[in-house]
């Protein structure tokens, strides 16, 4: 059982009811039939009918006021939301015991909470500040949460994707290279390599990489531990061939030779079935945003 421990910011209270998306399932009550005519009669709920039901039950569950503070009334979702947020987003299954003490802390924060209107605090620019940067961050995770759930990907999406990956990512490379720092340089390489000379010789004299001295050896990599640009080079060089144009990358300028490859040890599906989501969930948020961005209007004031 977790515990419940005292809530240290007091404006944890006023800001509840604005963080509160839902509660936990309350009772659920179903209504007999008055009679079987009646039954015959009544045309039957759709599952779209009966979720709103489930839904309206919950709700009523939620707003029922478990305790009233000098007027103010304290509902079980805000007990609910106060005890997820003490447990970190845990479920736990309060005793009497526990509940009595949620219930004994809600009202600490509440008293507390209308003794500092009473002194005008709830106008201080400070804390107005701080309690709108925290609706503005509930309110647009609500929002991100809805998003994601919507444009869930299918089982299906994701094995696509996935198979994607595996398609990107199914060969190691062994490779070596020359490094030098600039693109004329590299140019005067892939030269003196077209003329005949020793690769692992050529990277010896030229190279300014710490790969230099053992002839450019790189060794074994995968396709994700290489600078992009770098990546994209290898994979595009058959076997024994080397790059006959500079590439370039933040570390300067190379030409690569791809020395052979193998069948990679990629993860199976099951155990980057959460990446993927959660990489796709990423696109979508972010896919979200820039939309909203070319509909609104932005003013920085420097």
């Amino acid at each position: 059982m977790h515990k419940i421990t005292k809530l240290a910011a007091i404006s944890l209270v006023a800001i509840l009811p604005l963080t509160a998306c839902s509660g936990d399932d309350g009772d659920k009550k179903t209504a007999e039939p008055a009679a079987k005519e009646m039954k015959k009669t009544e045309p039957a709920k759709t599952a779209d009918n009966m979720k709103k039901d489930e839904m309206a039950a919950e709700v009523d569950s939620g707003a029922k006021a478990v305790v009233v503070v000098n007027g103010q009334k304290i509902s079980q979702l805000m007990l609910d939301k106060h005890v997820e947020y003490r447990t970190r987003g845990k479920k736990v299954e309060l005793t009497p015991e526990q509940r009595q003490a949620v219930i004994d802390d809600l009202v600490s924060l509440e008293l507390l909470r209308q003794d500092a209107v009473k002194k005008n605090l709830d106008k201080d620019q400070t804390i107005v500040a701080i309690i709108e940067n925290v609706k503005r961050g509930e309110l647009a995770q609500a929002n991100v949460n809805q998003i994601k759930e919507k444009q869930q990907l299918s089982e299906e999406e994701l094995k696509n994707r996935y198979d994607q990956y595996v398609k990107e990512n199914a060969l190691d490379f062994n490779a070596s290279h020359i490094l030098v720092k600039t693109e004329q340089e590299a140019k005067n390489v892939i030269k003196e390599i077209d003329g005949g000379a020793d690769f692992a010789e050529t990277a010896k004299k030229h190279s300014v990489g710490p790969t230099g001295v053992k002839g450019g050896e790189l060794g074994w990599f995968g396709p994700n531990q290489m600078v992009a640009e770098f990546t994209t080079a290898v994979k595009k060089l058959a076997v024994g061939a080397y790059t006959k144009e500079p590439v370039k990358t933040k570390f300067g300028w190379h030409v690569i030779l791809l020395k052979e490859t193998r069948p990679a040890n990629v993860v199976p599906y099951d155990q980057m079935k959460k990446q993927l989501q959660m990489k796709a969930d990423t696109e979508i948020i972010q896919n979200a945003i820039a939309d909203l961005k070319k509909n609104a209007k932005i003013e920085i004031i420097k």
